[in-house]
């Protein structure tokens, strides 16, 4: 599954060309043309907030998942995803901190039980 950019297709149906749509968005049309295309390694999350306030569209709007053949992701997926259990590491029993962490937290804050004589 990859995250696809339906940002010419949002584009068009607004009747925008790339250099109007870089002009409303204060930048320029190659990096306009870059994120259309799919070769801007990552977008801003600011970048995204001035797309969707242009286009008038939800950030769900511009960026899909889709399967490796291509077609949208559909509802019916979303189950699955849901279902698969994450890779990598195991997560730790406690679900805010490890025991390593608790008292690396704790050795950090002062001992609050003892006040200063002036207060």
């Amino acid at each position: 599954m990859t995250v696809k950019i339906l940002l010419k297709e949002l584009r068009t149906a607004r009747n925008l060309s790339q250099n109007k749509l870089a002009r409303l968005l204060d930048m320029s049309p190659q990096n306009v043309q870059r994120i259309e295309y799919g070769e801007a390694k990552a977008i801003p999350l600011e970048t995204l907030d001035k797309l969707c306030s242009v286009l008038d569209c939800q950030p769900g709007d511009i960026l899909v998942w889709v399967d490796d053949d291509g077609d949208k992701d559909s509802s019916s997926n979303d189950e699955a995803i849901l279902e698969q259990k994450p890779k990598g590491k195991k997560k730790p029993d406690s679900p805010l901190l490890t025991d390593q962490a608790s008292s690396l937290q704790l050795s950090i804050v002062p001992d609050l039980a003892v006040l200063p004589e002036s207060a």
